[in-house]
């Protein structure tokens, strides 16, 4: 366990599913997983890697991070559920802010045995789970124009898994997300012979510098652990964090929207 500040502001307590209570002041931070050598072993749960995660004590939160490069884990927050992927480098997380959540597999959540992770008064919603109220800017830790590429980008990626809940089906690649950029905005000129056309690799390369800078406004608003989270970790911030919602699935019913997208996308 690391305690590099001893310093306490509001406590970090996790509760693991067999009962008692760990605290964590600000700096430190605790290994759970499988394996007995990690501050907090588990079992009974043979889906859950041996090292599976880190919960990390801050000043303003706690971060919650997938260690594993083979399985997901899940923080849930009230009704909604955020799947953290396999992390193939430095470890995928999220930061909460205020409020309990439970850690763990899918299967300690379905069985009531997840980690507890709580930060303040326990009947608090996390602060970072905020619902925004209007369509013209999303009101969140971070905000995307509506009318701008960047948050079309950010619609298309997360589209899938907002019409379909279980988060199953398969998300679009940066070449997919320019193609349906301009299907949606009804392009077709520009998609006359798209995957061979030296057109799919200007869009696919502006694709890429909005995802980037989706990446890294996560991780500036301290919401992310780290600036290079793959597709599916970035397509589940943006919805944990309601930056895109269900109410933007009527955007691209609103023609003044379309010809605003319109506009940006032919050009």
């Amino acid at each position: 366990m690391n305690t590099a500040h001893q310093r306490a502001a509001v406590p970090v307590v996790v509760i693991p599913p067999t009962g008692g209570e760990r605290t964590l002041a600000p700096g430190e931070d605790l290994v759970f997983g499988r394996e007995w050598t990690v501050d907090l072993p588990l079992d009974g749960d043979p889906s859950l890697s041996r090292t599976a995660g880190r919960i990390t004590a801050t000043a303003g939160g706690v971060f919650i991070a997938n260690l594993s490069t083979k399985r997901a884990l899940y923080v849930q927050v009230g009704a909604d559920r955020m799947r953290l992927p396999p992390a193939p480098e430095d470890g995928v997380g999220v930061m909460i802010t205020g409020g309990e959540v439970g850690v763990g597999t899918s299967t300690m959540l379905r069985r009531g045995l997840a980690i507890t992770v709580r930060l303040g008064d326990p009947a608090s919603r996390p602060a970072a789970h905020r619902r925004d109220q209007g369509l013209p800017t999303t009101g969140t830790a971070i905000t995307l124009d509506v009318m701008t590429k960047e948050f079309m980008v950010a619609f298309l990626l997360c589209r899938p898994w907002l019409l379909d809940p279980t988060r199953t089906t398969p998300l679009p690649d940066t070449p997919e997300l320019g193609r349906l950029a301009l299907e949606l905005t009804g392009a077709h000129h520009l998609l006359r012979g798209y995957r061979t056309s030296p057109a799919r690799d200007v869009i696919s390369s502006r694709v890429n510098d909005h995802l980037r800078e989706l990446r890294q406004k996560l991780h500036r608003a301290s919401l992310t652990a780290t600036d290079r989270l793959p597709l599916p970790a970035l397509a589940g911030a943006l919805l944990h964090f309601d930056v895109i919602t269900r109410r933007h699935l009527a955007l691209p019913d609103d023609p003044r929207w379309l010809t605003a997208q319109e506009n940006k996308w032919w050009n």
